[in-house]
């Protein structure tokens, strides 16, 4: 495994900025997640899975209709299963 050794700065923040390098490497971008553990005094950082909904969630927006048509469906729908069971 080849090593890539970079400097950074801690602000004031407890924040640092990595390396464009090392994220084009790990394929990181904004907003992903990194977990932080403390092993023998160094700090290593690891890229975590994306989650599901992280990945997708909001993708399909407006694909099953504008505003107030999803509600408007699922209120019918529990309509019919209440005509259905004669709670209606």
């Amino acid at each position: 495994m080849e090593e890539d050794r970079s400097t950074t700065t801690l602000s004031s923040k407890h924040q640092i900025t990595l390396p464009a390098s090392m994220c084009r490497a790990l394929g990181l971008s904004g907003g992903d997640k990194l977990s932080a553990s403390l092993v023998s005094g160094r700090i290593i950082l690891t890229p975590q899975p994306r989650s599901f909904v992280d990945a997708y969630g909001g993708k399909l927006k407006g694909i099953y209709g504008g505003p107030g048509q999803v509600e408007d469906y699922l209120r019918e729908e529990r309509r019919s299963w209440n005509r259905e069971t004669g709670q209606d």
